[in-house]
């Protein structure tokens, strides 16, 4: 197992918001990868995926959304959803320049990092990544959101926009590994929340992606859970039939929403590593 070393620092986005930034590197690593978290979650959920790449050769760069984990601003709190993908843009824009230099790299996102993902690249064709490593992506959740909520959403969002919400989602249905649960109860920078901009910002990013997923040439591996509870594993498949460029889509039977911290993680891991590899000269 390769050293790894951890750095951490803030950066300051479009809107003055402090942005916490944290990197794992490893002296024999030649690209990098720069890596988004899902809702409700953060930046440091993330150790088990970095040791899982094993001898892959990159470092990881991964950033708090705003509203999470140590970066600055209410919990679960975005005055839209668009606000994480300019985040996105900035803080990527940073490092391609101020830290990955001229190392390849590559994107990766969970959940609804991953719906960053694909939105930030819904307009970017030139965007010169190697390839794409999503898990669970949010294209659709797993059950039918009521009328009434979404319509509270609207009213919300114009009379109290700084509200938050619970997001309704239990840690059983992000894991089936206890232990990892378990860490989770322990965890104060999880939270349930998110504000009704960012919800009613999801079906226009799905719309978005999906018009646009026919003209995407990267390399794209896709991870799903075939039980997700909480995203729609039927919309990911939509998303990998409209890919253009090369990709995979592997499925986990036994795993729930979060696979890099379910039971199946070392598959999961060495399909990474695997990707990655082909990916690099």
């Amino acid at each position: 197992m390769a050293m790894i070393t951890r750095h951490e620092s803030l950066f300051q986005t479009f809107d003055e918001t402090k942005i916490f930034i944290r990197k794992w590197t490893k002296p024999e690593a030649k690209a990098w990868i720069f890596l988004t978290h899902g809702q409700a979650e953060h930046s440091g959920c993330y150790d088990r995926f970095v040791e899982g790449l094993g001898d892959a050769p990159v470092n990881v760069l991964g950033w708090d959304l705003r509203g999470h984990g140590r970066s600055e601003g209410k919990r679960g709190y975005a005055r839209e959803f668009m606000d994480y993908v300019r985040d996105y843009a900035i803080i990527l824009d940073f490092a391609k320049n101020q830290v990955f230099e001229k190392s390849p790299y590559f994107l990766a996102g969970h959940s609804m990092g991953a719906l960053i993902t694909l939105r930030y690249l819904a307009d970017q064709a030139s965007e010169t990544c190697r390839g794409l490593l999503l898990s669970s992506p949010l294209m659709g959740v797993a059950l039918p959101v009521p009328a009434w909520k979404s319509q509270s959403a609207k009213i919300l969002n114009v009379l109290a926009p700084r509200t938050t919400l619970s997001n309704e989602i239990q840690f059983s249905q992000l894991s089936s590994d206890r232990t990892v649960t378990a860490e989770y109860d322990k965890d104060s920078f999880r939270h349930d929340k998110i504000s009704a901009g960012v919800f009613l910002g999801f079906e226009s990013a799905w719309q978005y992606v999906e018009s646009h997923a026919n003209r995407a040439s990267w390399p794209l591996l896709l991870q799903i859970s075939a039980k997700d509870r909480v995203v729609s594993a039927a919309k990911s498949r939509d998303l990998f039939e409209l890919w253009r460029g090369p990709k995979s889509l592997v499925v986990y039977e036994n795993s729930e929403h979060e696979l890099f911290n379910d039971i199946e993680r070392t598959a999961v891991f060495a399909k990474c590593t695997e990707f990655i590899k082909e990916q690099l000269p």
